[in-house]
């Protein structure tokens, strides 16, 4: 067989066993075992990966074996990065089993979710695997279409739930939160909003390069619909912790994607992405857990840190047009528009008059359109970027009242002004595409809701008398979304039970700090350090959490410090950096909106397990994506794709 015709062969071979992960992770369940769905997946992850390895070792020894003579032999590892932390972080997995308080939990993983050792050792396999061996552009191309498929019909069935139409019996009502084939709506919701970017990207890469495809029109509707499909399907299924991932990291993919973040220079992009990151993150901690309200000195704080962050964004536009870092008599529209942001749009106006709170809101939105309006240069630019940040901030919000959807189309106008009019970056087609998506996204939040918010206008809301139920779809979610946001106020003010799990995991941290608990030892080791306010918290009983619903405070239980500050900072820190400078080497391909779209949707995941964890469904879908993304950034063929008019 020839060389090319054998690598083909084997090309094709690890591209099937993605593909079956990719379509099978989020399909496969069965009623046999549909309260401990992680069983199915698992088996699934574990059997690609068996098989993975198996055809790795055949490939390397055959190649090794029809060398011609004289030839050197390859190595049997070739290095793409961050194979050092990988094998720290695999040592200390290991370390972390040998002195676990219970070994054969650390090795096999605890009912039901599977999570010891075995379980590690898959998901690494996993994402140094497909970072190996997607290495040519028709894989990817096979590859996302297996992730968007099947997460589009796990999506349609969603929706289906959502009215009410199921083949299967479940313990608690899905049409309250959707979680089709996942079985839990926090897990379901976390998966479509990690594939809401992938899906942007791929009807990007299809408006570049099919430009004169006779089926380009049918593509690019299928893929429009698909995407509001995925989103609507995240929203349904409400999750406060992936809808706090979401808004912190579409803003920094929709300011890439439209030339605010420039992919030019490495050093100026990784600042860029992780000043914008951090401030965003403070903001939300103003704006959602309202944690300004505390005390006065966290009030200062977070204020502190939210306007430094707003100083170095201005600072990062003036840069981009050889300005100085900041200019006082220059600011003064960039301050006023940003007042009038704040106070339009963000600003809590509390139990004032509603009068004075509207007129207040109309003022600052009439003053931030007429900033937006006479902004030049680096000063539309900073102002664009904070129109970003205030949709992805509200959208969750516009279901709420008919003036919050007015407001939001304020901010769409804004949108418009600031990042398509004028926009050289990125070509005419894909700028209508992005607007038409952000409009789509505004359709699926506000048009269930209209008819009953319509209703409640002229009429007396059924849903407030005693024993009344909400019916419709529209109205279900909006009660939703407002229940949830409030939540997210209570737990950060006043305590929750999830707050007493986080307080728990200081001593438990304390005294296993070199190598932790054990892999998956939470359920096991929680009594000896659950706090006396838990159980009633909990609402008077005291079940024992197998998650302290914080994947970072369960890494440094079970895995100690050190193996967690290597997983973090050593590899997931390292993978931000081999991806963000690739997008450098990438600045002309369209390859460019899959490897921006993988990292933010990986930092969906990553934002959202600060309130949650990870179970086999996400995981594999984080891993994969952690892969495919660094195979983009260090593979040649991936450079070799140049589209016109990114």
């Amino acid at each position: 067989m020839k060389i090319s015709h054998y690598n083909r062969s084997f090309e094709l071979y690890f591209l099937v066993l993605f593909i079956i992960l990719a379509v099978g992770t989020p399909l496969v369940f069965t009623s046999l075992t549909r309260s401990v769905f992680e069983v199915n997946k698992l088996l699934l992850l574990r059997g690609v990966t068996i098989f993975t390895c198996l055809g790795w070792i055949v490939k390397s020894v055959i190649d090794r074996a029809n060398l011609p003579p004289g030839e050197p032999k390859p190595k049997l590892w070739t290095s793409i990065g961050l194979e050092i932390p990988v094998a720290l972080f695999v040592l200390f997995n290991i370390l972390s089993t040998v002195f676990s308080q219970n070994v054969r939990l650390s090795v096999i993983g605890a009912y039901d979710r599977w999570e010891g050792i075995a379980t590690a050792l898959n998901y690494i396999v996993l994402f140094i695997m497909t970072a190996k061996l997607v290495t040519k552009r028709y894989q990817m191309k096979w590859v996302i279409a297996a992730f968007l498929v099947p997460c589009a019909l796990s999506a349609v069935y969603g929706v289906a739930q959502s009215l009410g139409y199921d083949f299967m019996q479940w313990s608690v009502d899905p049409t309250k939160r959707v979680f089709a084939c996942i079985n839990n709506p926090v897990h379901y919701c976390a998966y479509m909003g990690m594939m809401v970017p992938v899906g942007i990207s791929a009807l990007l890469y299809v408006t570049t390069q099919l430009s004169h495809h006779a089926s380009k029109r049918w593509i690019q509707g299928f893929l429009f619909f698909m995407i509001a499909l995925i989103f609507y399907a995240q929203y349904l299924s409400f999750s406060r912790a992936t809808w706090f991932g979401f808004a912190l990291s579409l803003p920094i993919y929709f300011m890439v994607i439209l030339g605010l973040i420039r992919t030019e220079k490495s050093d100026q992009l990784v600042t860029d992405f992780f000043v914008s990151l951090f401030g965003l993150f403070m903001f939300y901690m103003y704006y959602i857990f309202n944690f300004h309200t505390k005390s006065v000195s966290v009030a200062l704080a977070i204020t502190t840190l939210v306007a430094s962050a707003l100083v170095v964004t201005y600072g990062v536009s003036r840069r981009y047009y050889g300005k100085s870092f900041f200019s006082a008599r220059e600011s003064v529209i960039p301050l006023i528009g940003t007042l009038g942001l704040f106070f339009g749009f963000i600003f809590n106006w509390g139990e004032l008059s509603s009068w004075i709170v509207w007129v207040g809101r109309l003022v600052g939105a009439a003053v931030f359109l007429a900033t937006v309006v006479y902004a030049k240069d680096d000063q539309e630019e900073y102002l664009a970027r904070l129109v970003i940040f205030a949709i992805f901030s509200t959208i969750q919000f516009i279901a709420l009242s008919f003036a919050n959807m007015g407001l939001f189309v304020v901010l769409l106008i804004g949108f418009y002004w600031t990042n398509l009019r004028g926009n050289m970056n990125i070509a005419a087609e894909n700028k209508r595409w992005l607007f038409a998506i952000l409009v789509s996204f505004t359709l699926a939040v506000a048009a269930p809701a209209v008819p009953e918010l319509y209703h409640t206008l002229v009429t007396p809301p059924v849903a407030t008398q005693p024993g009344a139920t909400t019916e419709s779809v529209g109205l279900g979610a909006v009660d939703n979304v407002q229940m949830k946001l409030e939540a997210y106020k209570h737990d950060a003010l006043k305590g929750s039970a999830r707050v007493s799990m986080w307080k728990s995991s200081v001593g438990w941290i304390k005294q296993y700090w070199l190598v932790g608990s054990g892999l998956d030892t939470i359920k096991f080791m929680y009594p000896d350090f659950r706090r006396s306010d838990y159980g009633i918290l909990e609402g008077g009983h005291n079940f024992t959490p197998d998650r302290l619903h914080n994947e970072y405070l369960n890494n440094l239980a079970t895995r100690g410090i050190i193996g967690s500050a290597i997983y973090y900072f050593g590899i997931i820190l390292g993978w931000y950096l081999i991806v963000l400078r690739g997008m450098v080497k990438l600045n002309k391909s369209p390859m460019k909106f899959f490897s921006l779209a993988f990292m933010t949707g990986a930092t969906v995941y990553l934002g959202q397990v600060l309130f949650n964890f990870g179970v086999v469904a996400t995981m594999v879908l984080f891993y994969s994506f952690v892969g495919v993304s660094w195979a983009i950034s260090v593979h040649d063929d991936y450079l070799n794709e140049v589209g016109e008019g990114l």
